[in-house]
């Protein structure tokens, strides 16, 4: 995760867990600067991924985690090798 802020509130890829995925969202057209309480996102929102071609939906990073843990299945080599990138 290269730009990870608190863990806890960090959207990953439900894969591989990167944080490099993206929502829509509306910006105003014609201001200059980028103002966060004039950005609108949509009800029905899609994400997109820049991480791998197993990207389906973002996870809180939490979660993610412990998808990890499930499927690892106490197998702490193969949980290292995930959170170290090796699946993406």
């Amino acid at each position: 995760m290269k730009n990870s802020r608190n863990r806890e509130d960090t959207w990953v890829c439900n894969y591989c867990g990167s944080d490099d995925i993206y929502e829509t969202s509306y910006v105003p057209m014609n201001s200059i600067k980028l103002d966060w309480n004039n950005v609108r996102f949509p009800k029905n929102a899609e994400y997109f991924a820049d991480c791998c071609d197993d990207f389906e939906h973002p996870l809180l990073y939490q979660e993610w985690e412990e998808l990890i843990i499930e499927e690892c299945n106490g197998n702490k080599d193969k949980y290292i090798a995930i959170l170290d990138g090796s699946r993406a």
